[in-house]
């Protein structure tokens, strides 16, 4: 009988897990609960968890999973090559191979939903409890105790208002209240911190914005990080369910709003994206995962990145990624400047070959089915470091930004000091897709958003988006490895 393989990152959160609950539990107790976690998850695994793995962990024997080779142990074989013969269609009763490999793909693949957890900090513990027993982790009676408490505390500060609606996603329960008058919301806008100190919430910092509705508001009051829901790279494109993540030039899927459903934009339309944060704040989790949904749906042949990393910490491990620009991550700022005065090149050039092919740009030359080059979208991390040591780095992204989008370039610039000193107006204005993730002061919220806000986000992935003018909307980032931006790259 075959065996079931585990790769080294397989084996690193095996033994992750086995510190957090109890260094003498058998391995193959942590491979049954990798299992039921996938199981948890409707979409088959992808046949990738099912091939041998390039790093070479250990290897199982399919008996030690389902218990048929453990004394004193219930043998589950049976039960699970029914549940995997119904959930695959195919029936694995007689192919024991074939068992074994699908045993692995799910093992392999809830190792993988565990890793993440463990990465984002979360409460191992608490994840479990809401993925395997719980999928409603408060009660009815229990919300509505916290919604009266917050009303009769709101009407304590002097606001006069009635809560109608509360939604609880991945992070932050959302109360949308209905005001007496529009003087209530300057008055509750102020109060902010009041409202902080009455309720207990510490550093967790509640956010008001306006909604649609007349005299209606959102509050956002971020619950217990021992609650928090991580989203996964993965899990957020299975729930784009009847969504279709193609339908863009430049599809980017940054995370999931506050409800958990999954909220993406268009790089092609707009056309440059500004994103900053503090450290801890998960920018570089945010800057992945971009790279992830790009990188995922769009193939080589219409996309090329250009990844400069001054840190060499983000992007360093990238260079085999098929879709890379010059199959080099820049990081020197001398090769830096070298390769931006490149890529200006490279935007004349396009743009003569375009007024050659009678298109204004390359948009136009794509919807009459003409594809003389693929689009590049050249990622920059940690820019205001780069522009404080070689100013003429901000000067040539300025003279890109102005005239790139014609030419189907596109810049997603990176930056965990936001302030105007390093941050030209010029440079801002031609980026008006802006994320913002937690930052310490609301006038660094102002550089990225041009509002304040970001300040009061909870870090760890928490974002407000911002696309053109309209107003900021929350997301939660999805968590993506490194590993998986390598294995998910279209390779064709």
């Amino acid at each position: 009988m075959a065996d079931i393989r585990t790769s080294r990152t397989d084996e690193h959160t095996i033994l992750q897990l086995s510190k957090q609950f109890d260094q003498n539990i058998p391995k193959y107790y942590i491979l049954r609960l990798a299992l039921s976690i996938s199981l948890k998850i409707t979409k088959i695994p992808d046949p990738e968890w099912s091939n041998k793995p390039e790093q070479k962990g250990s290897s199982y024997k399919p008996p030690q999973v389902t218990g048929a080779g453990k004394k004193n142990s219930e043998d589950h074989t049976y039960a699970y090559k029914s549940l995997l013969s119904v959930l695959h269609n195919i029936d694995l009763f007689n192919e024991t191979a074939l068992f074994t490999s699908i045993l692995q793909a799910h093992i392999r693949r809830g190792l993988h939903e565990l890793q993440l957890q463990i990465e984002a900090n979360n409460n191992i513990h608490q994840y479990l409890l809401h993925t395997l027993f719980d999928d409603t982790p408060e009660s009815h009676q229990e919300s509505k105790e916290e919604q009266d408490n917050l009303e009769i505390t709101l009407q304590s500060l002097g606001v006069a208002c009635t809560i109608n609606k509360r939604i609880d996603g991945p992070r932050i329960s959302r109360y949308y209240i209905k005001l007496q008058n529009a003087d209530q919301y300057n008055s509750l806008n102020k109060k902010l911190n009041l409202l902080t100190i009455q309720l207990g919430l510490k550093d967790r910092q509640p956010l008001l914005d306006q909604t649609s509705e007349p005299l209606t508001v959102s509050l956002d009051i971020p619950r217990t990080q021992d609650t928090w829901r991580p989203v996964s790279g993965d899990e957020l494109f299975r729930r784009l369910e009847q969504k279709n993540p193609n339908q863009w030039i430049l599809p980017v899927w940054p995370g999931v709003n506050v409800e958990g459903k999954p909220f993406g934009f268009d790089l092609a339309e707009a056309p440059h994206l500004l994103v900053g944060g503090a450290t801890g704040s998960g920018k570089s989790m945010c800057l992945r995962m971009i790279l992830f949904a790009l990188v995922r749906l769009v193939s080589p042949k219409s996309l090329m990145v250009c990844l400069i990393d001054p840190k060499k910490v983000e992007f360093s491990s990238l260079s085999s990624l098929p879709h890379l620009f010059k199959n080099k991550v820049f990081t020197s700022p001398r090769e830096i400047l070298d390769i931006i005065r490149e890529i200006r090149e490279e935007m004349d050039s396009r743009m003569n070959k375009l007024k050659e092919l009678g298109f204004s740009s390359l948009t136009a030359a794509t919807e009459c089915n003409v594809q003389p080059f693929p689009r590049l979208v050249v990622f920059v991390e940690e820019l205001a470091d780069l522009i404080s040591r070689e100013k003429l780095i901000e000067d040539e992204l300025i003279r890109v930004a102005q005239m790139s989008r014609a030419a189907g370039i596109h810049l997603v610039l990176a930056t965990q000091r936001p302030d105007a000193a390093t941050f030209d107006g010029k440079l801002r204005s031609n980026a008006p897709y802006r994320i913002a993730l937690m930052v310490q002061k609301s006038t660094e919220s102002k550089i990225i958003l041009d509002e304040e806000g970001a300040e009061r986000l909870t870090g760890k992935g928490d974002m407000l988006v911002k696309i053109d003018s309209q107003a900021p909307i929350r997301l939660l980032g999805a968590s993506v490895t490194i590993d998986e931006v390598l294995n998910r790259a279209q390779k064709f």
